[in-house]
């Protein structure tokens, strides 16, 4: 959670459900929220930054959208009405480029996490540019990623090309972990 602790808020909470876990926030489809993503809850007092829970949407309508709350980090400051939303790799407008580098399987493989980014407005780009804006990192390569022989030792993403073209430009690297926590692939399908 700490990686994401400077995202801006991108929305508030309108409404709770103490008794359900439950509650609405003032964003959705129309701001471009699916089902599955996750938000971390804050207090909407200023200077208040630490995370509350998390909100996984779990319905879509127009213009909000209904929440389940976890990972509540004190029982007796749950979120309430008035709290703000963020998440780094959520935007209402999108436009926004990334690209993968290292090795994507299973539930996150390459093709469903390219879907999963488009219905978030990112587009998956084929190499680094000064228009990527993000850098998602799988796991280590086994097989070379040119020749695509096997290697006697694991890859590890960072000593790719593309990995410190990334770095050297500023882009943002996003652990796979971070897509995992923030983004429930599947839900939305």
């Amino acid at each position: 959670q700490a990686a994401l602790k400077d995202a801006r808020p991108h929305g508030r909470i309108l409404e709770v459900s103490d008794r359900l876990g439950t509650g609405w926030i003032d964003i959705g489809a129309n701001q471009r929220v699916v089902r599955g993503i996750v938000f971390e809850v804050r207090s909407g007092r200023p200077g208040e930054k630490a995370v509350k829970a998390l909100a996984e949407v779990t319905s879509v309508k127009g213009n909000s959208a209904e929440v389940y709350f976890s990972s509540v980090a004190d029982r007796f400051n749950p979120p309430v009405a008035g709290d703000v939303i963020a998440n780094r790799l959520y935007d209402p407008v999108g436009g926004r480029n990334a690209v993968l580098v290292g090795r994507f399987s299973g539930s996150y493989n390459e093709q469903d996490l390219k879907a999963l980014l488009g219905k978030m407005g990112i587009v998956v780009q084929d190499k680094v540019d000064k228009t990527t804006h993000f850098l998602i990192v799988g796991s280590e390569l086994w097989n070379d990623p040119s020749t695509g022989e096997p290697l006697t030792d694991p890859m590890p993403p960072a000593d790719l090309p593309e990995y410190k073209q990334g770095e050297s430009l500023g882009v943002q690297i996003v652990p796979l972990q971070d897509i995992r926590e923030y983004f429930r692939l599947g839900a939305g399908q």
